[in-house]
């Protein structure tokens, strides 16, 4: 494979055997791209999140990018096929930590600076940075998000579930409200 940009990646499905049995590559003419993490669903479907500068190509979707690096979170089915793409980020830095998948929903979390657009919600940072998490329908669909973050430089890394409660884990500067 060669890269499709400055920088490509690329998901790949080993079988059972340790061979590879399908490659997902994402890339675009100039783009930078980094993937992070990825979680499963219980059909099979993977979900991928990563960052992303100017122009991304995932499988047949293409996006921009707002700002210098955004964040993308994809849909890739048991077929290997991108089923969706969702862009967060504004004009500064964007990053996500982790994405989880809990049930029939997409969990993301990270952090962003200044005004952070998903999809046609936005949030506005306190700080430096503030973390945010979103939360999807196994469609693509934002149900839920916020953010949290003071002054300084601030994030949520990570995300679970334990019986009835979603906990959240960060870092944050001087003061957290």
């Amino acid at each position: 494979y060669q890269a499709q940009g400055r920088q490509s990646a690329l998901m790949v499905k080993i079988n059972s055997g340790k061979i590879v049995d399908t490659t997902v590559v994402l890339g675009g003419v100039g783009s930078k791209i980094n993937v992070i993490d990825s979680d499963v669903d219980a059909y099979g479907n993977v979900y991928v999140v990563g960052t992303y500068d100017q122009t991304a190509v995932f499988g047949k979707v293409s996006t921009r990018s707002v700002g210098a690096n955004d964040i993308f979170v994809l849909k890739i089915n048991p077929d290997c096929k991108v089923e969706w793409v969702k862009s967060i980020g504004g004009n500064n830095d964007d990053e996500p930590t982790q994405v989880y998948v809990d049930g029939d929903k997409v969990h993301v979390v990270g952090k962003f600076r200044g005004i952070c657009s998903i999809d046609s919600h936005s949030l506005t940072s306190n700080g430096s940075s503030d973390g945010f998490w979103v939360q999807y329908s196994l469609d693509g669909l934002v149900e839920d998000l916020n953010s949290i973050g003071n002054i300084g430089e601030d994030s949520i890394n990570t995300i679970v579930r334990l019986g009835g409660n979603i906990w959240i884990g960060g870092q944050f500067e001087r003061i957290i409200e």
